[in-house]
């Protein structure tokens, strides 16, 4: 295309012979839209059916083909792919693995041509996902359940179709407003009608701690449901998202920055610990240890601030006064653990590190004398 004319490169009809007549239209059709910027910025690349060794279009998690003037469509995925899935001895509650993977098994029913869901082409597409199972350590007994409960998704679907309940493929707008309002029911009693609450508990292999918690809670009464956490993904201990972190934030006068730049202080729901900087010189502990739900930054400023002021009661000054004769003394601070979106653990994270401190303390009575820790003993009968 130039200057709104359509030319033609006779150096390219030998090649352009051979191609067939998809490809042909897709060059032709991405040689008008470069030709629509000057700045050559935007450059279109093209693909068609006949550049695939399955004379598919691969379309995302689909690919497509007309055959006999109707168009059918079947799951696809990429050959560099990975060949598996989430591993049997993740630290994921079975159900939780369970539901992720029956939900694999029912995407890839959907987006096949209803037609094909009983072909030989739907069957190697189950087999595929059968071998990653397989390849993630699951039994022949657990891919097969896998494997079922996908399938009955599937026909569940298919069943209100025939019943005239919803489309098989619905559209964002069907009953907007009708599934908004039973997500929102949903977010808010998903753990049952037979439980009134629920309750967290961190991972064990075999869920072997929330299964005797549970126990626990059936013979007292409550009707809590006791929920395993997922384990920490070997990922986030080996990558890092932040290449280059700041290690030093933009006020001169942080605390934490002042003592070691390490780039937590703006971090919000940390654990932060203050120690007495002379008293360290000379080979003795002096510590407070505390939490806060704003950044550190900010709470161990306040330390400080009340520390200065004579109409504030400071922990920091009555150890100036009691072990330095009045004497202002330096502080440093520093944040020790982080807990995101998890007050308790912040909490019980600050009792903790109370409850085993050593040499002087600053935390006041009150929070070192039964703090909110709680030891809980069982007993086999």
């Amino acid at each position: 295309m130039r200057n709104g004319q359509l030319e033609i490169d006779v150096s390219l009809a030998d090649k352009e012979v051979a191609d067939a007549e998809d490809v042909l239209s897709a060059r032709l059709l991405s040689s008008v839209a470069n030709s629509l910027e000057d700045e050559n910025d935007i450059r279109m690349t093209f693909d068609a059916p006949s550049m695939n060794a399955s004379g598919r279009m691969p379309v995302l998690d689909l690919e497509v083909w007309v055959e006999s003037d109707l168009i059918y469509f079947s799951f696809y995925e990429k050959p560099m792919t990975s060949q598996q899935v989430i591993h049997n001895l993740s630290a994921l509650p079975w159900n939780m693995k369970k539901v992720t993977l029956a939900g694999e098994v029912a995407r890839r029913y959907f987006n096949t041509s209803p037609c094909l869901v009983r072909s030989s082409e739907m069957s190697d597409i189950v087999d595929r996902f059968r071998h990653k199972l397989m390849v993630s350590g699951y039994s022949i007994r657990q891919r097969e359940l896998i494997v079922k409960e996908g399938r009955n998704r599937y026909e569940n679907v298919v069943q209100q179709v025939s019943e005239g309940l919803r489309p098989l493929y619905r559209p964002s707008t069907w009953e907007k407003e009708a599934r908004a309002l039973e997500k929102k029911v949903k977010g808010r009693s998903w753990w049952g009608k037979r439980h009134e609450s629920v309750m967290f508990v961190q991972s064990s292999p075999n869920e072997i701690l929330r299964k005797e918690i549970q126990k626990i809670v059936d013979r007292s009464g409550f009707k809590v449901k006791v929920v395993q956490r997922g384990g920490r993904p070997l990922k986030s201990m080996l990558q890092r998202s932040d290449v280059e972190p700041q290690l030093k934030c933009l006020d001169d006068e942080c605390p934490v920055c002042l003592t070691a730049p390490k780039g937590f202080c703006q971090m919000e729901s940390v654990g932060y610990r203050i120690w007495c900087a002379e008293c360290k010189e000379l080979g003795v502990i002096a510590v407070m240890d505390g939490e806060t739900g704003r950044t550190a930054r900010k709470r161990c400023k306040e330390h400080l601030t009340a520390l200065d002021s004579l109409t504030q009661s400071s922990n920091l000054r009555e150890h100036c006064e009691v072990v330095h004769g009045g004497r202002r003394v330096r502080f440093d601070c520093e944040v020790v653990s982080r807990f995101p979106g998890d007050p308790l653990s912040r909490q019980l994270d600050e009792a903790v590190r109370i409850d085993h401190q050593q040499g002087i303390s600053l935390n006041d009575k009150s929070e070192f004398v039964r703090p909110a820790g709680v030891r809980i003993s069982v007993a086999r009968m």
